[in-house]
């Protein structure tokens, strides 16, 4: 048996000596939930078409349990895709349009009617199998190309920003569905897309795509806790980012100078002179009175630029003397009573050596 249902090496698409997927490889195991996540035109949309054979490698090699994909056209991979624009025949009822795939490979009628019923009812829509995709909402419509792609029990289910076009109430709703229905089926799922939180709410691993690479691979709190390069920390999520010195370093900890004297994680070498850049999350630092900050911590000393209430949340943003802006998100938890800083108010802002990572500049 296959340790890996899918293993992608040094996978490359040239276009006019452009570059879209570069050297690109990784593994996933059976029943894994993977994202690829990036910006548009960083290659993961390439990738998937190259798994599905809508596109050719240039280079590189492609298997589903240690069988080669090149040699097959997409009909014969025994994968499923799930598209943005859903790609239903309006013709056809939802009954017909799920059990197409199954017609396609002249499965049995009788088999044909319970593989269909059976996906109806996983994905919700039994009872509306006679009618036709326009007199259907956005939600159902993809439910529909979800049990279609699901209906021939594919070895991988590809899903490119299958989400995108719906609402945020609606999306949300889908997200949860098909969590559960990876949960529950073990599905093996390869889910395209640029929403981070998308990405880090339904994905076992996450591969972040830059300029053609995977940038890094790891696990959505890994990647959010421990950004592998600038680009992640600015890409996933909202990160302040300081520009400093490297002037030392000190057990585990480099020391930098930037708009004051601190410290920081560096996941990479570097060296004294160095020009570095100190990443914090905006929920990690608090907003307190000057001087009142614990010592021994990183600390902006400046005045309230704004100040936007979120309801569960108050987000701060902080500049000092020399201009240099920095972000805090603090939480309002009841029965704990925090100052509630004013535009203008002098402050300091502070947070723990450990949530600062020193990255590189690009």
């Amino acid at each position: 048996m296959a340790q890996h249902i899918l293993e992608a090496s040094m996978l490359c698409k040239r276009y006019d000596g452009f570059n879209a997927v570069d050297k690109v490889s990784f593994a996933m195991r059976e029943g894994e939930f993977l994202t690829l996540l990036g910006p548009s035109g960083s290659g993961k949309t390439t990738t998937l078409q190259m798994i599905s054979g809508l596109a050719s490698p240039t280079s590189g090699s492609i298997l589903l349990d240690d069988e080669p994909l090149d040699p097959l056209p997409p009909h014969k991979r025994n994968i499923g895709v799930v598209f943005q624009n859903y790609a239903l025949f309006p013709h056809m009822t939802v009954y017909k349009n799920v059990a197409f795939p199954l017609e396609a490979r002249r499965v049995k009628s009788a088999e044909i009617k319970q593989r269909v019923k059976e996906v109806l009812e996983v994905v919700g829509l039994h009872d509306v199998d006679n009618r036709y995709p326009a007199q259907l909402s956005g939600g159902q419509q993809q439910r529909v190309a979800l049990a279609r792609a699901m209906v021939f029990r594919p070895r991988l289910l590809l899903m490119d920003e299958p989400l995108g076009a719906l609402d945020k109430k609606l999306r949300e709703q889908i997200q949860i569905e098909l969590m559960r229905l990876h949960r529950e089926r073990g599905i093996s799922i390869v889910y395209v897309t640029h929403d981070q939180e998308e990405a880090l709410v339904m994905s076992d691993r996450v591969a972040v795509f830059n300029k053609g690479r995977i940038e890094q691979l790891s696990t959505p709190q890994d990647i959010y806790e421990n950004p592998g390069s600038l680009f992640i920390a600015d890409f996933i999520g909202e990160s302040n980012c300081i520009p400093v010195s490297v002037v030392g370093t000190d057990g585990s900890d480099c020391i930098v100078d930037g708009a004051s004297r601190m410290r920081g994680r560096a996941p990479c070498a570097l060296n004294d002179g160095d020009h570095a850049v100190l990443v914090v999350r905006p929920e990690r630092i608090q907003v307190t009175t000057p001087g009142a900050g614990p010592s021994g911590a990183n600390a902006l000393s400046g005045h309230v630029k704004s100040m936007i209430y979120l309801g569960r949340s108050r987000k701060y943003v902080v500049v000092n003397s020399a201009g240099q802006e920095l972000v805090a998100l603090e939480q309002c938890i009841e029965g704990q009573k925090r100052p509630n800083f004013v535009e203008g108010s002098e402050v300091m802002a502070f947070w723990s050596n450990s949530e600062s990572l020193v990255l590189p500049r690009r």
